[in-house]
């Protein structure tokens, strides 16, 4: 009773709970359960009692603790009664060994020893059905959420159809030097046409404010994503060939065969671990030359990321959209005052209207590898408020908890979805270079330590303890608090 008082006092606080701590609980729990047996008999019901730690600590998560535990009652009852059933030693028990015949006293010991195996093997088996239930439970649950996230993806993939199997008022129509096909798709800015040029046959794709674009703002925005998109020297950018200011407004460029990541996703759920590496390695070169230029894309997404296939038959990846992109260092009245990006994708500074940097894209940049590694976004919800909250609060599950992420690729991910644009790499070169470094199975030692700095902060799955608060919330139990 007092070395199991001791140790409720002790463990109060989880933190100072230890396996060594509980084994030396049980070791001292046995010994005085083997002097009652002394007192009372070896061949008395009172080793029965030694059934209770036995099967306590089996159901423990800890094997070693349980085994400890049947170890130590088999041998220190065993071996007395084997001296007892034999006449070794002399029975001063209430019960005595004396008063039973020799077989009867060798089958009590056999019976007693097939007790405690039983009871062990059962408390054990116990353990791990509870533990495949509560697993299966939670695969369960996740496919629950994962096919809320497929009816959302699939949504969003409907709209962009639905654009695609309307030609468009557009359609068939000759504009400037260009001679219109059907629409192919719809952005955030307006609808896209598939266009040729009537002098040079050129193929384009001709991006057209929508209705509710056509102002001052809109046409502003057009025309610098297509200023940004001329100045920057990477095959892995979508290039521009003109910008026409009049009504209808629109920008050609280049016309890409292939598909985007989201419709990749669709498709397949998720990529390997060879094709993220590679598409993390190219579109870095794209944001590193952007960036390098000084300009800040801020909507990555994969809807904006497309594999485009080549004449020669190889496909690269293009960044596409730098439609709401922010030239650092220069104060522009275009989207002063708007949180533009993509809920789930933006980066915390985004949602906060902080100054936002090259490190921001970053932040995107691995939550669209965490969705094509994973199969699901790193932060969901069915409200945009849940979304928001957990970015700038929550961590997602750990990546290896849904798909086969090696560590070294689930530390440089923390790194890159870290809250503080501090705690994340200084580049989005250092971010693709420690990525392939860990893909390859060479992780690095300093990224180790670093992530576990981050996760101290923002641990992985961090995210279920939000969706309780919120849900509180919904219940009138107030605001969540972080």
């Amino acid at each position: 009773m007092v070395g199991y008082t001791w140790l409720y006092r002790h463990i109060r606080d989880p933190a100072r709970y230890s396996a060594d701590l509980a084994l030396t609980v049980i070791t001292g729990c046995n010994v005085a359960g083997v002097s009652a047996c002394a007192y009372y008999g070896f061949f008395s019901p009172c080793p029965m009692v030694l059934m209770l730690p036995v099967g306590f600590f089996g159901l423990s998560r800890s094997a070693r603790s349980g085994i400890w535990a049947f170890a130590t009652v088999t041998l220190m009852i065993g071996v007395p009664m084997v001296l007892l059933a034999v006449g070794e030693v002399r029975d001063h028990g209430l019960v005595r060994a004396e008063e039973l015949s020799f077989n009867a006293r060798v089958l009590y010991v056999l019976l007693v020893q097939l007790v405690y195996s039983a009871g062990f093997i059962l408390a054990r088996g116990s353990r791990l059905a509870t533990d495949r239930a509560v697993e299966g439970m939670e695969q369960a649950w996740r496919e629950v959420r994962e096919q809320g996230w497929v009816l959302q993806e699939t949504s969003e993939a409907l709209e962009r159809y639905q654009a695609r199997s309307d030609a468009g008022p557009l359609a068939f129509q000759r504009l400037g030097n260009w001679k219109l096909s059907g629409r192919i798709g719809r952005g955030g800015m307006g609808d896209v046409y598939e266009a040729i040029h009537v002098e040079t046959q050129q193929a384009a794709a001709l991006k057209f404010l929508g209705p509710g674009a056509r102002d001052e703002t809109g046409l502003g925005l057009l025309q610098r994503e297509f200023a940004v998109l001329d100045e920057l020297n990477s095959e892995h950018v979508i290039r521009v060939y003109e910008v026409v200011p009049e009504e209808p407004a629109f920008l050609a460029m280049e016309l890409l065969r292939g598909e985007d990541l989201a419709e990749q996703l669709r498709r397949g759920r998720r990529l390997s671990l060879s094709e993220v590496t590679e598409m993390v390695s190219q579109l870095a070169e794209a944001l590193e030359a952007a960036h390098k230029a000084g300009v800040i894309h801020r909507d990555l997404k994969p809807s904006n990321l497309f594999l485009a296939h080549q004449e020669d038959q190889s496909a690269v990846w293009k960044l596409l959209d730098f439609g709401i992109s922010k030239l650092q260092n220069i104060d522009t009245t275009l989207t002063q005052g708007r949180i533009l990006g993509t809920p789930g994708y933006m980066a915390p500074e985004q949602y906060r209207g902080e100054v936002i940097d090259a490190r921001t894209d970053q932040f995107a940049l691995a939550a669209v590898t965490y969705r094509a590694l994973v199969g699901r976004r790193p932060f969901t919800g069915r409200e945009l408020e849940v979304v928001l909250y957990r970015t700038l609060y929550a961590q997602p599950p750990r990546p290896s908890s849904y798909s086969k992420v090696p560590p070294g690729i689930e530390d440089v991910l923390a790194i890159g979805l870290a809250k503080k644009p501090g705690r994340r790499f200084a580049t989005v070169e250092a971010y693709a270079d420690a990525f392939v470094m860990a893909a390859e199975g060479r992780p690095s030692k300093h990224v180790r330590a670093h992530a576990e700095r981050v996760l101290a902060e923002a641990p992985w799955g961090s995210e279920e303890k939000v969706e309780s608060r919120t849900d509180r919330r919904r219940r009138g139990g107030g605001p969540p608090r972080s």
